[in-house]
Protein backbone atom coordinates (compact mmCIF):
# COMPACT_ATOMS: atom_id res chain seq x y z
CA UNK A 1 0.00 0.00 0.00
CA UNK A 2 2.79 2.40 0.87
CA UNK A 3 4.45 1.75 -2.47
CA UNK A 4 1.19 2.38 -4.35
CA UNK A 5 0.54 5.54 -2.32
CA UNK A 6 4.03 6.84 -3.06
CA UNK A 7 3.58 6.06 -6.76
CA UNK A 8 0.24 7.91 -6.78
CA UNK A 9 1.81 10.99 -5.16
CA UNK A 10 4.64 10.98 -7.70
CA UNK A 11 2.11 10.61 -10.53
CA UNK A 12 0.03 13.52 -9.22
CA UNK A 13 3.16 15.62 -8.86
CA UNK A 14 4.18 14.88 -12.44
CA UNK A 15 0.70 15.79 -13.68
CA UNK A 16 0.81 19.06 -11.76
CA UNK A 17 4.23 19.90 -13.18
CA UNK A 18 2.95 18.96 -16.63
CA UNK A 19 -0.02 21.31 -16.19
CA UNK A 20 2.31 24.15 -15.16
CA UNK A 21 4.47 23.45 -18.21
CA UNK A 22 1.44 23.42 -20.50
CA UNK A 23 0.17 26.73 -19.09
CA UNK A 24 3.60 28.41 -19.50
CA UNK A 25 3.43 29.92 -16.00
CA UNK A 26 6.51 32.19 -16.55
CA UNK A 27 4.85 33.63 -19.68
CA UNK A 28 1.61 34.26 -17.78
CA UNK A 29 3.56 36.07 -15.07
CA UNK A 30 5.23 38.18 -17.77
CA UNK A 31 1.81 39.19 -19.11
CA UNK A 32 0.62 40.13 -15.64
CA UNK A 33 3.81 42.03 -14.84
CA UNK A 34 3.69 43.92 -18.15
CA UNK A 35 0.07 44.98 -17.60
CA UNK A 36 0.72 46.02 -14.00
CA UNK A 37 3.75 48.11 -15.00
CA UNK A 38 1.78 49.71 -17.83
CA UNK A 39 -1.12 50.35 -15.48
CA UNK A 40 1.03 52.15 -12.92
CA UNK A 41 3.50 53.98 -15.15
CA UNK A 42 1.92 54.49 -18.58
CA UNK A 43 -1.63 55.61 -17.76
CA UNK A 44 -2.62 59.16 -16.90
CA UNK A 45 -5.62 58.00 -14.89
CA UNK A 46 -4.69 57.31 -11.20
CA UNK A 47 -6.98 54.28 -11.04
CA UNK A 48 -5.22 52.94 -7.92
CA UNK A 49 -6.94 55.65 -5.85
CA UNK A 50 -10.35 54.14 -6.57
CA UNK A 51 -11.21 50.86 -4.84
CA UNK A 52 -13.64 49.82 -7.58
CA UNK A 53 -11.07 50.43 -10.33
CA UNK A 54 -8.45 48.46 -8.39
CA UNK A 55 -10.84 45.50 -8.43
CA UNK A 56 -11.51 46.04 -12.14
CA UNK A 57 -7.79 46.13 -12.87
CA UNK A 58 -7.36 42.81 -11.07
CA UNK A 59 -10.15 41.37 -13.25
CA UNK A 60 -8.43 42.71 -16.38
CA UNK A 61 -5.15 41.00 -15.49
CA UNK A 62 -6.99 37.78 -14.60
CA UNK A 63 -8.91 37.85 -17.89
CA UNK A 64 -5.69 38.38 -19.87
CA UNK A 65 -3.85 35.57 -18.08
CA UNK A 66 -6.79 33.19 -18.46
CA UNK A 67 -7.12 33.97 -22.19
CA UNK A 68 -3.40 33.36 -22.69
CA UNK A 69 -3.51 30.14 -20.64
CA UNK A 70 -6.40 28.87 -22.75
CA UNK A 71 -4.43 29.75 -25.86
CA UNK A 72 -1.39 27.80 -24.69
CA UNK A 73 -3.50 24.72 -23.93
CA UNK A 74 -5.32 24.68 -27.28
CA UNK A 75 -2.01 25.28 -29.05
CA UNK A 76 -0.52 22.17 -27.42
CA UNK A 77 -3.74 20.26 -28.10
CA UNK A 78 -3.42 20.73 -31.86
CA UNK A 79 0.37 20.36 -31.88
CA UNK A 80 0.75 17.00 -30.12
CA UNK A 81 2.03 15.12 -33.18
CA UNK A 82 4.41 17.94 -34.14
CA UNK A 83 5.72 18.33 -30.58
CA UNK A 84 6.45 14.60 -30.36
CA UNK A 85 9.09 15.21 -33.04
CA UNK A 86 10.24 18.69 -32.05
CA UNK A 87 10.35 18.38 -28.25
CA UNK A 88 9.32 14.88 -27.11
CA UNK A 89 10.46 15.40 -23.50
CA UNK A 90 8.16 18.41 -23.10
CA UNK A 91 4.96 16.81 -24.44
CA UNK A 92 2.21 16.84 -21.80
CA UNK A 93 -1.06 16.13 -23.62
CA UNK A 94 -1.48 12.42 -24.24
CA UNK A 95 1.20 11.53 -21.69
CA UNK A 96 0.38 13.24 -18.40
CA UNK A 97 -2.95 14.84 -19.32
CA UNK A 98 -5.55 13.30 -21.63
CA UNK A 99 -6.74 15.17 -24.72
CA UNK A 100 -10.25 15.32 -23.26
CA UNK A 101 -9.02 16.94 -20.04
CA UNK A 102 -6.84 19.33 -22.04
CA UNK A 103 -9.85 20.51 -24.06
CA UNK A 104 -11.87 20.93 -20.87
CA UNK A 105 -9.00 22.97 -19.37
CA UNK A 106 -8.94 25.18 -22.46
CA UNK A 107 -12.70 25.80 -22.30
CA UNK A 108 -12.50 26.48 -18.56
CA UNK A 109 -9.85 29.15 -18.98
CA UNK A 110 -11.76 30.77 -21.86
CA UNK A 111 -14.88 30.84 -19.65
CA UNK A 112 -12.89 32.42 -16.80
CA UNK A 113 -11.48 35.02 -19.18
CA UNK A 114 -14.91 35.95 -20.55
CA UNK A 115 -16.44 35.99 -17.07
CA UNK A 116 -13.79 38.39 -15.73
CA UNK A 117 -13.98 40.67 -18.78
CA UNK A 118 -17.79 40.83 -18.59
CA UNK A 119 -17.53 43.19 -15.59
CA UNK A 120 -15.19 45.57 -17.46
CA UNK A 121 -17.65 46.81 -20.06
CA UNK A 122 -18.75 45.80 -23.53
CA UNK A 123 -15.58 47.06 -25.26
CA UNK A 124 -13.17 45.03 -23.13
CA UNK A 125 -15.43 41.97 -23.27
CA UNK A 126 -15.47 41.94 -27.07
CA UNK A 127 -11.71 42.53 -27.30
CA UNK A 128 -10.99 39.63 -24.93
CA UNK A 129 -13.55 37.40 -26.70
CA UNK A 130 -11.95 38.20 -30.06
CA UNK A 131 -8.48 37.40 -28.68
CA UNK A 132 -9.71 34.03 -27.34
CA UNK A 133 -11.28 33.22 -30.71
CA UNK A 134 -8.18 34.32 -32.60
CA UNK A 135 -5.93 32.17 -30.41
CA UNK A 136 -8.06 29.16 -31.34
CA UNK A 137 -7.94 30.04 -35.05
CA UNK A 138 -4.18 30.52 -34.78
CA UNK A 139 -3.64 27.15 -33.08
CA UNK A 140 -5.96 25.32 -35.45
CA UNK A 141 -4.77 26.79 -38.76
CA UNK A 142 -2.86 30.06 -38.90
CA UNK A 143 0.37 28.88 -37.25
CA UNK A 144 0.88 26.43 -40.10
CA UNK A 145 0.84 29.23 -42.66
CA UNK A 146 3.76 31.52 -43.59
CA UNK A 147 4.05 34.77 -41.63
CA UNK A 148 0.36 35.29 -40.76
CA UNK A 149 0.70 33.08 -37.69
CA UNK A 150 3.83 34.93 -36.54
CA UNK A 151 2.10 38.25 -37.19
CA UNK A 152 -1.00 37.18 -35.22
CA UNK A 153 0.95 36.32 -32.07
CA UNK A 154 2.89 39.60 -32.29
CA UNK A 155 -0.31 41.64 -32.58
CA UNK A 156 -1.90 39.79 -29.66
CA UNK A 157 1.22 40.45 -27.56
CA UNK A 158 0.88 44.18 -28.27
CA UNK A 159 -2.84 44.06 -27.49
CA UNK A 160 -2.12 42.57 -24.06
CA UNK A 161 0.09 45.58 -23.27
CA UNK A 162 -2.38 48.10 -24.71
CA UNK A 163 -5.42 46.58 -22.98
CA UNK A 164 -5.09 48.53 -19.68
CA UNK A 165 -5.36 51.81 -21.61
CA UNK A 166 -8.66 50.68 -23.17
CA UNK A 167 -10.10 50.07 -19.73
CA UNK A 168 -8.40 52.81 -17.67
CA UNK A 169 -7.09 55.33 -20.24
CA UNK A 170 -6.01 57.82 -21.35
CA UNK A 171 -2.48 56.52 -21.88
CA UNK A 172 0.84 58.30 -21.99
CA UNK A 173 2.51 58.41 -25.39
CA UNK A 174 5.28 56.11 -24.15
CA UNK A 175 2.77 53.24 -24.14
CA UNK A 176 2.79 53.17 -27.95
CA UNK A 177 6.57 52.77 -27.95
CA UNK A 178 6.33 49.73 -25.70
CA UNK A 179 3.57 48.25 -27.87
CA UNK A 180 5.85 48.63 -30.90
CA UNK A 181 8.74 47.05 -29.03
CA UNK A 182 6.58 44.11 -27.92
CA UNK A 183 5.32 43.62 -31.48
CA UNK A 184 8.77 43.56 -33.12
CA UNK A 185 10.59 41.44 -30.55
CA UNK A 186 7.66 38.99 -30.43
CA UNK A 187 7.68 38.74 -34.23
CA UNK A 188 11.39 37.96 -34.21
CA UNK A 189 10.91 35.31 -31.52
CA UNK A 190 8.03 33.64 -33.36
CA UNK A 191 10.08 33.33 -36.55
CA UNK A 192 13.02 31.95 -34.56
CA UNK A 193 10.70 29.37 -32.96
CA UNK A 194 9.62 28.28 -36.44
CA UNK A 195 13.28 27.65 -37.27
CA UNK A 196 13.61 25.68 -34.05
CA UNK A 197 10.56 23.53 -34.92
CA UNK A 198 11.26 23.10 -38.63
CA UNK A 199 11.74 19.31 -38.46
CA UNK A 200 8.33 18.46 -36.99
CA UNK A 201 6.53 21.23 -38.90
CA UNK A 202 7.86 19.99 -42.23
CA UNK A 203 6.88 16.39 -41.43
CA UNK A 204 3.26 17.41 -40.82
CA UNK A 205 2.75 19.68 -43.81
CA UNK A 206 3.17 23.11 -42.21
CA UNK A 207 4.13 25.97 -44.51
CA UNK A 208 6.10 28.21 -42.17
CA UNK A 209 8.67 30.69 -43.46
CA UNK A 210 11.76 28.52 -42.70
CA UNK A 211 10.19 25.59 -44.57
CA UNK A 212 9.40 27.71 -47.65
CA UNK A 213 12.50 29.91 -47.70
CA UNK A 214 15.08 27.88 -45.82
CA UNK A 215 17.10 28.86 -42.77
CA UNK A 216 19.47 31.27 -44.52
CA UNK A 217 16.75 33.42 -46.12
CA UNK A 218 14.71 33.32 -42.92
CA UNK A 219 17.66 34.76 -41.02
CA UNK A 220 17.83 37.56 -43.61
CA UNK A 221 14.14 38.22 -42.99
CA UNK A 222 14.80 38.52 -39.26
CA UNK A 223 17.57 41.03 -39.93
CA UNK A 224 15.11 42.97 -42.09
CA UNK A 225 12.54 42.91 -39.27
CA UNK A 226 15.27 44.17 -36.92
CA UNK A 227 15.96 47.10 -39.27
CA UNK A 228 12.24 47.99 -39.29
CA UNK A 229 12.24 47.72 -35.51
CA UNK A 230 15.21 50.11 -35.32
CA UNK A 231 13.59 52.61 -37.73
CA UNK A 232 10.31 52.73 -35.79
CA UNK A 233 12.20 53.02 -32.51
CA UNK A 234 14.24 55.93 -33.89
CA UNK A 235 11.07 57.61 -35.12
CA UNK A 236 9.53 57.27 -31.66
CA UNK A 237 12.65 58.85 -30.17
CA UNK A 238 11.67 62.15 -31.78
CA UNK A 239 8.77 62.31 -29.34
CA UNK A 240 10.38 60.60 -26.34
CA UNK A 241 14.09 61.50 -26.39
CA UNK A 242 14.82 60.82 -22.71
CA UNK A 243 13.20 57.37 -22.71
CA UNK A 244 14.97 56.54 -25.98
CA UNK A 245 18.40 57.19 -24.47
CA UNK A 246 17.88 55.05 -21.36
CA UNK A 247 16.03 52.21 -23.09
CA UNK A 248 18.67 52.03 -25.83
CA UNK A 249 21.40 51.62 -23.24
CA UNK A 250 19.48 48.87 -21.45
CA UNK A 251 18.50 46.98 -24.60
CA UNK A 252 21.77 47.31 -26.52
CA UNK A 253 23.49 44.35 -24.85
CA UNK A 254 20.70 41.72 -25.12
CA UNK A 255 19.84 42.73 -28.70
CA UNK A 256 23.47 42.60 -29.79
CA UNK A 257 23.84 39.20 -28.09
CA UNK A 258 20.63 37.98 -29.72
CA UNK A 259 21.83 38.68 -33.26
CA UNK A 260 25.34 37.42 -32.56
CA UNK A 261 23.83 34.07 -31.51
CA UNK A 262 21.35 34.06 -34.39
CA UNK A 263 24.12 34.51 -36.94
CA UNK A 264 25.89 31.31 -35.89
CA UNK A 265 22.78 29.28 -34.98
CA UNK A 266 22.23 26.19 -37.15
CA UNK A 267 20.79 23.56 -34.77
CA UNK A 268 17.55 23.13 -32.85
CA UNK A 269 19.39 23.69 -29.57
CA UNK A 270 20.98 26.90 -30.89
CA UNK A 271 17.63 28.29 -32.10
CA UNK A 272 16.09 27.42 -28.73
CA UNK A 273 18.82 29.51 -27.10
CA UNK A 274 18.07 32.44 -29.44
CA UNK A 275 14.37 32.14 -28.56
CA UNK A 276 15.25 32.36 -24.86
CA UNK A 277 17.38 35.44 -25.51
CA UNK A 278 14.37 37.05 -27.22
CA UNK A 279 12.34 36.44 -24.07
CA UNK A 280 15.03 38.00 -21.87
CA UNK A 281 15.21 40.95 -24.28
CA UNK A 282 11.48 41.43 -23.81
CA UNK A 283 11.94 41.38 -20.02
CA UNK A 284 14.71 43.97 -20.36
CA UNK A 285 12.36 46.09 -22.47
CA UNK A 286 9.62 45.85 -19.83
CA UNK A 287 12.06 47.01 -17.17
CA UNK A 288 12.53 50.30 -19.02
CA UNK A 289 8.90 51.15 -18.17
CA UNK A 290 10.24 52.02 -14.71
CA UNK A 291 12.16 54.90 -16.33
CA UNK A 292 9.01 56.65 -17.59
Amino acid sequence: MNGQSKFSRIRRRHKLLGLFRMLRIPNLLMIATGQILCGFYLLQNPWWNNQTEIWHFFLLVAASMAAAAGGYVINDYYDVKIDVLNKPKRVVIGKLISRRKAMFTHLAFVAISLFCSYFLGRKIFFVVAFCCLWLWVYSNALKRLPFIGNFSVSVLTSVSIFLPSLAFGPAKQELYLFCLFAFWISLIREIVKDMEDIRGDARHGCQTIPIIWGIRKTKSLIYGVAILFFITYCFASLYMPNLWIFSSLILAVPIFYLFAELKKADTTKAFFKVSKICKWTMIAGMSTILLV
